[in-house]
């Protein structure tokens, strides 16, 4: 029997949505599916489709609690979750028909722990196109990680996209009151594993409204924004993992000068923040190649507000 696979779908006030992703998930041709949807105080009429659905589905558990956020819903569904294999969805987004199914196959590989595939990013309805010829790249997942966080791509930020085998996200719970939860907790993922899967197929749908309302933006939280990376950070550092803890401090002191620049009522928070991790960074002896650039611009903020001004 093929292994059963826990699919989390956190909800709020998602109902223009959800009969298109809880289409995409019912309809998935790997079928040995647990399906949680986490229904997080919605106003809207979210729990009375997911009701619906999970009269007409076995396979669905419905758990409706009030509304305490994103990270609170999800550390429920994998709490309640029996699969040894965990996929999140948010509940805006849509899956091709076979993306389970693809990207289980990499599992028959004991090594592997998280299989990935592409994504497409969408601002309405598109339909999906399902895809078999394709081939999975095999990486180390601490040089995947590293390789990746370097270049900031979604691969090691959000939890979709993705299948985690469970065991590697066994005690690691998404943080709770705190934006930017999943920069916050899927690096922790990707360490605890051995081996990456990874192909190009774009099986993922990734809704973003036009106005841009769904999604969180650095302005509009700063200090949530810097406080991941230190959270990152301090956690490298306790594994005195030196290539992460580098590479980790060099982009916090970076977002820091960012946020010095676009945020003039955050500049005295920011300046404290780079005074503070900028002796950390000198105290390395890093290979880091902006080391010179990056020290000249913490020392003078302002410089760097003319930069970014003329460039």
């Amino acid at each position: 029997m093929k292994s059963l696979v826990s699919i989390i779908i956190p909800i709020y006030n998602a109902e223009y949505f959800l009969d298109r992703c809880l289409n995409s998930v019912i309809q998935q041709t790997y079928t040995n599916l647990e399906i949680i949807l986490i229904n997080d105080g919605s106003t809207d009429a979210s729990l009375a489709i997911c009701t619906t659905y999970a009269q007409k589905d076995s396979r669905i558990i419905l758990i409706n609690k009030t509304n305490e956020g994103v990270s609170i819903a999800r550390n429920m569904g994998i709490q309640q979750s029996s699969g040894d294999y965990i996929a999140f969805l948010d509940a805006d987004d849509w899956i091709a028909s076979n993306y389970i199914e693809q990207l289980m196959l990499p599992f028959k590989n004991n090594s592997i722990d998280i299989s990935i595939c592409g994504y497409q990013i969408c601002h309405k309805y598109t339909p999906t196109y399902d895809k078999s010829e394709y081939s999975f790249n095999f990486t180390a997942a601490k040089k995947y990680l590293l390789e990746n966080q370097k270049k900031g791509n979604f691969s090691v930020i959000v939890p979709w996209g993705k299948i985690l085998r469970k065991r590697i996200i066994t005690g690691i719970f998404f943080p709770e009151n705190l934006h930017f939860e999943d920069e916050a907790t899927i690096y922790k993922f990707f360490y605890n594993s051995n081996q990456v899967a990874e192909c190009d197929y774009k099986a993922y749908y990734y809704f973003q409204s036009p106005n841009g309302l769904t999604k969180a933006t650095n302005l509009k939280y700063p200090e949530d924004a810097i406080k991941v990376f230190e959270m990152q950070y301090a956690f490298f550092k306790e594994k005195k993992d030196v290539a992460f803890y580098q590479q980790t401090l060099a982009t916090l002191l970076w977002k820091c000068l960012t946020l010095y620049i676009e945020k003039k009522d955050k500049r005295a928070f920011a300046k404290n923040k780079i005074e503070i991790y900028l002796k950390d960074f000198n105290h390395f002896n890093s290979n880091y190649r902006h080391t010179t650039l990056l020290n000249f611009f913490c020392h003078f903020p302002f410089i760097y507000l003319l930069y970014k001004k003329i460039f």
